[in-house]
């Protein structure tokens, strides 16, 4: 039966290439869902800095439009409140952008980590398919060297046969 080792390896080696490319096809996804998310991130972040911003000159414009009609003059420390007030309001926009670009780079940096993790895997399939194969190969030369030499000596008169 020294067709066994060969059948056994091919089995392992086609294993081994099958489990390789299905672990590469996995992180290519993984990558590509990160390199989405980074995109959408960045999105996020532009639009919540906009709706900042824009909550800002909204309240900005009722506060002046207020002190307008109380009559009172807009100067002085109405003015640097209003000021102050907008400048928070650029700080927390610039924040939510700040945010988002770190949870973009995260997520590009986790989409490098994905791929790099398949092609490991795949070539980890490759070479494990090759070992496969080779050992295959090794049991399958032992087998048939016994074969052969258990052959000889019985027809040299029933010596003991070569056990592995």
């Amino acid at each position: 039966m020294t067709w066994v080792p060969i059948a056994a390896a091919a089995v392992q080696s086609v294993g081994s290439l099958v489990s390789g490319v299905s672990q590469y096809s996995q992180a290519k996804s993984e990558a590509a869902y990160a390199r989405t998310n980074a995109g959408l991130a960045e999105q996020q972040a532009q639009s919540q800095a906009q709706v900042i911003r824009e909550k800002a000159r909204r309240l900005s414009g009722q506060n002046r439009a207020a002190i307008g009609a109380s009559g009172v003059d807009i100067s002085g420390s109405f003015l640097d409140a209003l000021a102050d007030s907008d400048i928070d309001a650029e700080l927390d926009a610039q924040t939510a952008l700040w945010n988002g670009k770190l949870d973009a780079m995260n997520q590009r940096a986790q989409a490098k980590a994905s791929k790099a993790a398949g092609k490991s895997a795949l070539v980890g399939g490759i070479f494990g398919a090759g070992t496969s194969a080779v050992s295959g190969f090794g049991s399958w030369y032992d087998a048939s060297v016994r074969d052969e030499m258990n052959k000889k000596l019985a027809a040299l008169g029933g010596a003991s046969p070569v056990t592995p």
